[in-house]
């Protein structure tokens, strides 16, 4: 095993040392067959250059040159076999020596020494290692924005960034670019998953892991009617906004909403200009309760 937890690894670097004694033994076990096999193919090999001008002249029957030519053909066919079963033995044989894949941190290991490990379990798991110059983040967005955000990629790739900031807000901004963005949306939620890749050196703040608050720059919307986004509910038959009729009582207007800019929200259908929606409060409305209207602070 490796010396130090929580070091820093470069690709290459060896970290574990399985022991190696049953697999050197299938090595060279592969390796005398293959041994044998050769043998016998030189042996047919031989037999068949012998019968070969004979069979061609017609001073050997068919039945004899037939056989020859198979056993030299099946001999090949070993030979092939039993190279390959080699190549498998020093493949397993090359697992024992567990190096690091990538360059990055390792984490704490998962067994101590002479730990028993078997592939394909629970137990094949012996360290991580966490990249910390490059970090994927990913996130999600609702179908509408995510193709906003596809089309500007596509049309402007060297336009749009995604700026992260740890979710406790303290630390600088870092700037990451979109990587990915995914041409499914998850039935469950409706959004479509993304993925920026962020490049912050070795001295980077973000860990694998942490949590960020991520903001897209550098995308446009059209003009329309916004409504900030605490003014929004969601129910079971969509967004639904409070509308605050002539009369100065309110009801409740299902609304279809569209891309995010900030702290507000685009409102596709439902509302029209110039019409008045609470803001505050919005939990204690009841249909046809009145409200005393006062202008937004500025």
């Amino acid at each position: 095993r490796f010396d130090t937890e929580g070091a820093t690894v470069r690709a290459g670097d060896r970290l574990f040392q399985i022991d190696p004694q049953q697999f050197l033994a299938e090595v060279r076990s592969a390796q005398g067959r293959l041994g044998v096999e050769e043998a016998r193919l030189n042996a047919a090999d031989r037999q068949w250059q012998r019968v070969r001008p004979l069979a061609e002249r017609g001073f050997l029957s068919r039945q004899r040159s037939d056989a020859a030519e198979a056993d030299y053909i099946a001999g090949k066919a070993a030979v092939a076999a039993a190279r390959a079963d080699l190549a498998r033995a020093r493949l397993d044989l090359g697992y024992t020596d567990v190096r690091a894949p990538i360059s990055g941190v390792t984490g704490d290991e998962a067994h101590s020494e002479g730990s028993l490990v078997e592939a394909g379990d629970d137990s094949a798991l012996l360290t991580t290692i966490s990249q910390a110059e490059q970090l994927y983040v990913d996130f999600s967005l609702p179908e509408d924005e995510a193709r906003l955000l596809r089309d500007a990629v596509t049309q402007r790739p060297n336009s749009v960034q995604v700026r992260l900031t740890p979710a406790s807000g303290s630390g600088p901004a870092k700037t990451a670019v979109i990587d990915f963005i995914n041409s499914r949306v998850t039935p469950e939620t409706g959004t479509v998953e993304v993925r920026a890749l962020l490049a912050q050196g070795r001295d980077g703040l973000l860990s694998s892991g942490q949590f960020v608050r991520a903001d897209i720059l550098g995308l446009t919307t059209t003009r329309g009617i916004y409504a900030p986004m605490r003014a929004v509910l969601n129910g079971a038959m969509g967004p639904l906004l409070w509308v605050v009729k002539r009369d100065n009582t309110v009801e409740m207007r299902t609304v279809k909403t569209g891309p995010s800019n900030g702290d507000l929200i685009r409102i596709e259908t439902g509302i029209r200009p110039h019409e008045r929606i609470v803001v505050d409060g919005i939990l204690k409305l009841q249909p046809g309760m009145p409200v005393k209207p006062v202008r937004p602070a500025k």
